[in-house]
């Protein structure tokens, strides 16, 4: 991949985040300083960089996909209700040696996405909405 300034600043504008931001979020936040800067190049090189391996894709059903600078293994947690996209640690590092016995494969890679209602959300709630959906 050849070094281009338009794809420095977009890797930069994703690791420097931790909101895991779409394609729309990054190209707003560089826009102003870089107004040659097209939505089209940030869809672009979003995807180079994430087949270059020095990001991550985390897409989200019904909604456009985020990015996420942080390449250490970890799965995410998306809000249904404000799309916030959260990192954890699923501590299921054992389980893809036990799929792979289990289905006969080998497994390259593995990530957990879980789809719920974030705490700020739930604190937003009044009391009914949260009982109805326990």
């Amino acid at each position: 991949m050849n070094h281009s300034k338009h794809r420095e600043l977009i890797l930069e504008a994703v690791c420097h985040r931790l909101d895991h931001p779409s394609a729309d979020a990054v190209y707003q936040h560089l826009r102003s300083s870089q107004p040659s800067l097209s939505l089209a190049t940030v869809y672009r090189n979003l995807g180079q960089l994430c087949q270059a391996g020095q990001l991550r894709r985390v897409p989200v059903p019904g909604g456009s996909d985020r990015y996420d600078g942080n390449l250490s293994r970890h799965d995410h947690m998306i809000c249904d209700r404000c799309g916030a996209v959260t990192d954890f640690d699923g501590g299921l590092s054992g389980l893809s040696g036990e799929l792979a016995a289990r289905l006969g494969c080998r497994i390259r890679s593995m990530e957990l996405i879980v789809h719920g209602t974030c705490g700020a959300c739930l604190q937003a709630l009044n009391p009914t909405e949260t009982e109805e959906t326990s």
